[in-house]
């Protein structure tokens, strides 16, 4: 089973296109297929991650890309979530899209900055170890 993500890409891919074909694209058909699509990004790094890196380097690397991207999926998934329980055309209410703004914009945040400072590095490791262990 070690080609197992990539078994997962087709049907990810398949329902996003299945989700754009109807006419009259609504927002949450547009969010359905990013998440979708987001899975399937996901499910290549990760068989990237277990297929290729034969370095610790490029295991860092495929695990940065995925640590990225994982990040990134919640975005459209929330607010897919949010519309699936309203009307097609029913408008959002000014303090949610404050509210998915806020947060998908903290998710990027997270997302850039780990990859500028990865929580899986060494450096940030000791960085934790010396700021939660030091003495009083």
């Amino acid at each position: 089973m070690d080609k197992a993500p990539l078994l997962a890409i087709a049907p990810s891919l398949g329902l996003a296109a299945f989700a754009l074909l109807r006419p009259r694209r609504h927002l949450r058909q547009i969010m359905f297929a990013a998440g979708m699509f987001a899975f399937a990004v996901e499910s290549l790094l990760v068989d990237r991650l277990l297929s290729y890196p034969l370095t610790p380097e490029g295991q860092a690397f495929w695990i940065l890309a995925l640590q990225t991207a994982t990040l990134l999926t919640p975005i459209p998934w929330c607010l897919f979530a949010f519309l699936a329980g309203r009307g097609a055309d029913a408008s959002v209410p000014r303090n949610w899209r404050i509210s998915f703004a806020v947060g998908g914009a903290g998710l990027v945040v997270a997302a850039l900055a780990a990859l500028a400072w990865p929580f899986f590095s060494e450096t940030v490791g000791v960085l934790w170890h010396r700021l939660l262990l030091a003495p009083a």
